[in-house]
């Protein structure tokens, strides 16, 4: 079943009902209550995902209207900076244009919560995102209800980085479902317009948190058993500080000799240790690109194809170096470029620490499925240019769709930077 398409059955009643729970439980929270010190504290009174502001200009709306209607077939194609937020958000953009668009879900959503859940999903229009070639009847499913005007989402960017201004690496989907509709609606005759509507979802929070910020560190050194940065009172360089305790940690995890280089140069050669050992133990090949963080990704995909054919020589010491080399991925130079890191890149650093490191713990089990934010934000929702799909002109390019979402992201970014509320600081990884 985990691995099955089934055809979702929307229930529009349903549906409008948990727009009302949306908005004030998973988002905005309860007006009043939110405010009250120690209540506040509730995650249902506050909000799940603490977002008491949401910020969606009636001008996009309008023209996301323009071009997610009946008469149209639109591909809605958000980023991705985070879990759980980004759904409760589609959810809140689909109610403000009084759409049900199908929403592609992974699979262990969609089927892997019982007959009940899974029937509750479904009627919810959730698309399940079937891996390998079983994701063909979800593509075939997405694409007849674009061509009959009810439209699709799905988040392109595919992997969540935790990695809020940058657009990361495409899936392909969107483009190549839009394509296909368009050739659909060509072959049949039809005039119906293919649109890819990108939006660009931005949290930012309302206050300074440094104090929550130096809270949630403290968690993790302590769940970790790291030396504890609290006299550091800059929260980006007990971030560095705290990376570099994990960097060493693993060295010596793997009898590992660091070099004596700088931040990026040392997990670099970390990492590029681990790959060749995992190369070794998985069949030997050695690494295909010079780049390491390319090179452990494509040892790493091998490694899990080892593991599903339930490969049994695969030691303890395997599965740890490949777990390893997984954490050390999760940070990565093209991911903080600028030479200042803002209060929300902190956030999101200290989720993904907590994201990769720490899953033993009953509340960072929930957490990694409901992660909660250190304090109240705000959304910031932008349209870009929609993209008209042709089907005589060619498909898209996905580099070019990424290269548009992140300059309107980039655009956002400079438009927002006077409603900072924490101060900005110097980026501690480009030293």
């Amino acid at each position: 079943m985990l691995t099955t398409f089934v055809k979702p059955r929307p229930n529009a009643t349903l549906i409008r009902c948990l727009e009302p729970v949306n908005r004030w439980f998973n988002l905005r929270g309860i007006p009043g209550l939110r405010d009250i010190p120690l209540l506040n504290r509730v995650p249902g009174v506050r909000g799940l995902t603490n977002m008491p502001k949401i910020d969606f200009p009636a001008s996009d709306q309008a023209r996301l209207r323009d071009v997610v209607n009946p008469e149209t077939a639109a591909f809605l194609a958000p980023n991705h900076p985070e879990f759980f937020t980004d759904w409760m958000i589609d959810k809140e953009i689909m109610a403000r244009l009084k759409v049900n668009p199908g929403c592609w879900a992974t699979h262990t959503v969609v089927n892997g919560m019982g007959k009940y859940g899974q029937k509750f999903w479904l009627a919810n229009n959730l698309i399940a995102q079937i891996p390998g070639k079983g994701g063909a009847a979800a593509k075939q499913h997405s694409i007849e209800l674009a061509k009959q005007g009810d439209g699709v989402l799905l988040h392109p960017e595919g992997t969540v980085y935790w990695v809020a201004d940058q657009i990361g690496p495409l899936y392909p989907g969107v483009v190549e479902m839009a394509m296909r509709a368009a050739e659909n609606l060509a072959e049949s005759g039809a005039d119906r317009p293919v649109y890819i509507a990108p939006l660009i979802y931005k949290y930012m929070f309302l206050k300074d948190e440094t104090a929550n910020l130096h809270r949630a560190m403290s968690y993790v050194e302590n769940a970790l058993d790291l030396p504890t940065g609290r006299a550091e009172r800059d929260p980006t360089r007990r971030l560095r500080t705290l990376y570099l305790n994990l960097t060493h940690r693993v060295a010596a995890r793997h009898d590992i000799a660091l070099p004596d280089a700088d931040f990026w140069g040392m997990r670099a050669a970390l990492l590029t240790e681990l790959t060749a050992r995992l190369s070794t133990a998985i069949d030997g090949e050695t690494a295909l690109d010079d780049d390491p963080y390319k090179a452990a990704e494509m040892c790493l995909r091998r490694f899990n194809a080892a593991r599903r054919t339930k490969d049994d020589t695969l030691s303890k010491d395997t599965i740890q170096i490949a777990k390893d080399a997984q954490e050390i991925l999760g940070l990565q130079p093209w991911m903080y470029p600028d030479s200042v890191m803002t209060q929300e890149q902190v956030a999101e650093r200290i989720q993904k620490l907590r994201l990769d490191w720490l899953k033993r713990r009953f509340r960072d089990k929930v957490h990694a499925f409901i992660p909660q934010p250190v304090g109240p934000r705000c959304a910031h929702i932008r349209l870009v240019d929609p993209l008209q799909i042709d089907a005589n002109a060619g498909s898209p390019e996905m580099g070019d769709l990424r290269n548009i979402m992140q300059s309107r992201l980039d655009d956002l970014n400079n438009e927002l930077t006077p409603l900072q509320a924490g101060a900005v600081r110097p980026n501690p990884f480009r030293e």
